[in-house]
This record gives structure tokens, C-alpha cells and sequence, in this order.
């Protein structure tokens, strides 16, 4: 029987149902917050429309996320009102990939499906390119306006330093960071 305390019927059960319980799991045992959520349905649900023929747990097999990769990278689609691309960035590979392998492990560790997680070939990690990206001389000059603007108030410069260091090194977005909680922070690992 599954930890779960719903009787469900593994190999009819509707994948879509598996995952509002893991949803549900996330938001209610793991705390995580509503954007966070929401990220992990809209992969979902592109999954889902990529993927029709997948429907309960005794659907998936190792190769799948290889297909679903590959079926996004020759889909077409439009961006805005008039852009049309085929295909997509090897960072939202990545990303599909690593909201997706929860949930697999998910299903796995509740007994809906075999263990096959570990036979997933990983997507290739994503080279960053990005032209926005601060050079080593422009992270110098920012911590260094940090140290010059805030030597009177010792908690000012270290939350900025704070703040700073976690967007160069951690690639945390902005709202990400507004929204971090003392929580969010695993101080063991």
C-alpha cells in the first residue's frame, strides 16, 4: 500500500490525479510557495500536451523525458503576436527536466511505479551565453561601491554584500530573492 492514505488502483489511476496529490503534498508538507507550484503544473500541463499518450504511472518508461525533449525541440510555436520558433533553449530542457524528475521520484517513492528514474538519461547542462552576464571587473566595482557607501553602517554593507552574493552566485532571480524566507535556507548542507 502506498503512504498515501487514498486507495487508489496504480495502474488505472489518471496521471493527472497522481499529480494534484503530489501538488497538494508540496504545498501542504513541503511548504513551497504558490509560484513555485505554479511552475511545476505549467511543465506539467506542456508535458501532458506533448506527451497525450501518457496518462497513468504505468505509462512512463526511462526514455520518455528523451522523447519529450525531443518532441519540443521540433515543435512549433508562437511567441508574442507574430513570432513563430521551433523548438526551445537548452536552460528550459533543464528546467523541464529537473521539475519533472520530482515528480517521477515522487510517484516512485510512493509505490505507483517502479523505480526507472535512475536509467533517465539527463539533459546536456545548458551553456550560458548571456551578454547580460557581469563580468569579473563589474562584480569588483559593485562590491567595492558597497564597501565605499556603507563603512558607517556595518548591517547595511553586510546585508548588501548578502544580497549581492546571492544574485552573482546563486543565478537567483529578483523576485526569487524578494521572496526568499529564512526557511527557504537549508544551514546543514
Amino acid at each position: 500500500m502506498n503512504p498515501i492514505n487514498i486507495k487508489l488502483n496504480k495502474s488505472e489511476t489518471p496521471l493527472t490525479q497522481l499529480f494534484e496529490l503530489y501538488i497538494a503534498e508540496c504545498k501542504f508538507s513541503r511548504g513551497l510557495r504558490i509560484p513555485t507550484l505554479t511552475s511545476y503544473q505549467d511543465v506539467f500541463k506542456t508535458f501532458l500536451i506533448i506527451m497525450p499518450e501518457v496518462t497513468t504511472a504505468q505509462d512512463l518508461y526511462p526514455q520518455l523525458l528523451q522523447t519529450f525533449f525531443q518532441r519540443l525541440q521540433i515543435r512549433k510555436r508562437k511567441i508574442g503576436n507574430c513570432k513563430k520558433v521551433t523548438g526551445v533553449k537548452a536552460s528550459t530542457l533543464k528546467t523541464y527536466y529537473s521539475k519533472l524528475i520530482v515528480f517521477f521520484r515522487w510517484l516512485e517513492h510512493n509505490n505507483f511505479v517502479e523505480k526507472f528514474t535512475h536509467r533517465i538519461v539527463k539533459p546536456p547542462s545548458p551553456k550560458y551565453e548571456d551578454e547580460r552576464a557581469l563580468s569579473s571587473e563589474q562584480v569588483s566595482k559593485i562590491i567595492a561601491s558597497i564597501n565605499l557607501n556603507s563603512i558607517e553602517n556595518e548591517f547595511v554593507m553586510k546585508r548588501d554584500l548578502l544580497i549581492i552574493s546571492l544574485l552573482i552566485y546563486t543565478g537567483i532571480r529578483r523576485g526569487e530573492l524578494l521572496g526568499l524566507r529564512i526557511e527557504d535556507v537549508n544551514f546543514n548542507e
